[in-house]
């Protein structure tokens, strides 16, 4: 699903990974990255469902530190994560657990990591879309509500309106027409979208939804059968960085796109 959000913001990185095939490797001892401690994280939480039947144990945080000490054993790296992470884990594990006792519409179901994929034809061609959601929770209405777990910052409400941000809305239209079927969530509607930010720090987190206007799920469906569609003409070029005010970080093929250069030149000719 990001790699559609890569398509937007820079498709010369979809093609550099996914046409040229091309990988960058990790060091064996590179420093601690913010994917590894987002990693660490969705394991917990998938964990924690998983071995209570679906739901969430009642002692969150003991379950959690006790899951974080026995994954950080199996994992690459788990170790190291859990030794940096220790403290801001331990305030998660205490806010998470109020969220899960406080919130307004307990879940009576909980997928984790679940896995979805809708098909169709698109300017004549098949086309399948994939995603994993984080979780998915079945309310008492029969509705369902689709969390994204975030050691980051979440997209705003403008990003997800303008179909820039399209993970979570996809995800929803692909949960009502039925794409995650084989996991066991039926078609229904998605009444509830919403962003966990788990950062352990202050505070340790903090839970937003996302403003559901009518038609939303539908209309990021569209604008992505548009650009899939657009992408289908063997003459389209993929361009780096084709939304530079959309990207905050350096790519890992920038330096194959030559992007310092033309930065450069681009730099010289506004001073000229």
């Amino acid at each position: 699903m990001t790699q559609i959000e890569t398509l937007i913001r820079d498709p010369y990185a979809l093609y550099a990974r996914k046409v040229l095939g091309l990988r960058e490797w990790e060091p064996v001892d590179g420093p601690l990255l913010a994917t590894h401690r987002g990693t660490f994280l969705h394991a917990i939480f998938e964990n924690l469902v998983r071995n209570n039947g679906g739901s969430f144990p009642e002692d969150m945080p003991d379950a959690m530190m006790q899951t974080a000490e026995k994954l950080a054993g199996e994992m690459p790296g788990g170790a190291m994560v859990l030794d940096f992470w220790r403290a801001r884990l331990l305030a998660l594990a205490d806010w998470f657990g109020t969220y899960e006792r406080d919130r307004e519409y307990q879940a009576t179901q909980v997928w984790v990591e679940a896995q979805g994929q809708l098909c169709w034809d698109i300017a004549g061609a098949p086309f399948t879309l994939t995603a994993k959601a984080d979780r998915i929770d079945k309310r008492a209405d029969g509705t369902y509500r689709i969390i994204d777990y975030k050691t980051g910052q979440p997209p705003t409400q403008r990003a997800i309106n303008n179909h820039i941000a399209v993970q979570m809305t996809l995800e929803a239209a692909m949960a009502e027409r039925g794409a995650f079927a084989g996991e066991g969530v039926r078609a229904g509607e998605v009444s509830d979208v919403e962003y966990l930010q788990l950062s352990g720090r202050y505070p340790p987190g903090r839970a937003r939804a996302v403003k559901l206007e009518a038609g939303l799920f539908g209309a990021t469906l569209e604008s992505v059968e548009n650009l899939i569609a657009a992408y289908r003409d063997a003459d389209k070029p993929y361009i780096s960085q084709a939304r530079p005010n959309l990207i905050n970080f350096e790519s890992r093929y920038d330096h194959l796109a030559r992007v310092d250069e033309w930065r450069a030149n681009l730099r010289g000719g506004e001073d000229a």
